[in-house]
Formats: structure tokens, sequence, C-alpha cells
């Protein structure tokens, strides 16, 4: 009787050790998983794990950057301390100007609701501050590309003298209008500020 009494107690410690979540330093990563059967022990995400590919897909961590294995017994948990680790690994990234890296960890914030007290505390609100100047200026110059190679397309419809070149005329005059209006907007926050922003002026803490 013993025997089974212990039996069902190591079953049901394991059960419950199962619903954890842990970030493990795994090398240069930290990677979530969740609970092991065996008291003690971690097992990999699962295949239709929701957010496996996704918010708590491996993180790579910055050289510096120190990271303590951690337990969570609830979600919420997990998703505090990945926002927390997100914003700790931010910061050095956005202070060496990888601005592919910022962008990339900025669409891994997205996944997360930012609480309140993280959006109040100064020194995190101006790393995010920072985070989104450097998102919105790639995005500005993503768009402006997209804008030049829609009216070199258009021009070559037109100089083809194609059926459709009345149309591309038109989208190109449009194309022309929205590139003059941005050139237009860019110098005029120039002015307002003196100069125009730069890398160093988005990552300087």
């Amino acid at each position: 009787v013993i025997g089974a009494l212990l039996i069902l107690i190591v079953i049901l410690l394991g059960a419950l050790n199962a619903r954890d979540y842990h970030l493990v330093r795994d090398g240069d990563r930290v990677v979530v998983k969740r609970g092991g059967w065996i008291l003690g022990t971690t097992r990999d995400l699962a295949d239709n794990e929701v957010g496996r590919q996704g918010e708590y897909a491996p993180i790579e961590l910055p050289a510096g950057v120190h990271v303590e294995d951690a337990r969570f017994g609830e979600r919420e948990d997990l998703k505090r301390a990945m926002v927390d680790l997100i914003l700790k690994i931010l910061k050095p990234v956005v202070a060496a100007g990888d601005m592919e890296r910022v962008e990339a960890l900025g669409q891994r914030l997205d996944a997360f609701r930012i609480p309140t007290d993280i959006l109040h505390h100064p020194a995190h609100r101006k790393l995010l501050a920072r985070v989104a100047m450097v998102r919105g200026h790639r995005a500005e110059g993503a768009m402006l590309d997209g804008l030049m190679k829609a009216r070199q397309h258009f021009q070559q419809a037109q100089l083809l003298n194609d059926p459709a070149a009345r149309q591309a005329l038109g989208r190109l005059h449009r194309i022309e209008g929205l590139l003059q209006r941005g050139a237009a907007e860019s110098l005029s926050q120039s002015e307002e500020t003196g100069k125009d922003a730069t890398p160093e002026d988005i990552t300087e803490f």
C-alpha cells in the first residue's frame, strides 16, 4: 500500500511539474521549455504548442548578457519574463546600432502586451522609444524604396508604348506626387529639428 501511495505521489508531482514553463540557457540562446514528467527535468515544447514558432521561439543572446534559468507556474508569468528578457537584450543591441536585430526583437516584443509598470519606467520608456524610432526609419526607407521601384516599372511600361501606358502614366504621376510629399515632409522635419535623425541620435542612451 505504501509503495502504491509513493508511486501515486510521484505521478502527481510529475503531472504538476509538466504544467510548468522554463526559461533555459542553451549555449548562446535562451530556450522556452515545459516541465518534464519526472521532477527536476524539462522537455521541449510540443510541435503543436501555441507560440512554439513565434513568441516562444529561441532567442539569441548578445555577448555579455547573462541570463539565469527560471521556472514559471503560469503562462502569464512566462510572458512577463519574456518581455523582461527581450528588453534586457535590446539595450545593448540598440546601443550597438544593429538595426536588423532591433527590428527582429521589436517584432518579438509585438507578440506580448507590455505590462503597465514597464511602460511607466523611465529607462524602459526611453528604450522602447528608441526601438520604435529605429523601426519607423526602417519602415520609411522600405516604403520609399518600394515607391522608387514602382516608378521604374511604370516608366518602363510607358516607354514600351503598351495600351496600358496611359494607366501607367497616371500611376507614375501619383507615385511622383507621393515621393515629392515625402521629401517635403522630411525637409520640414529637418528644419524643425535642425538636422536629420541619424542612427547615433536614435541609439544614444
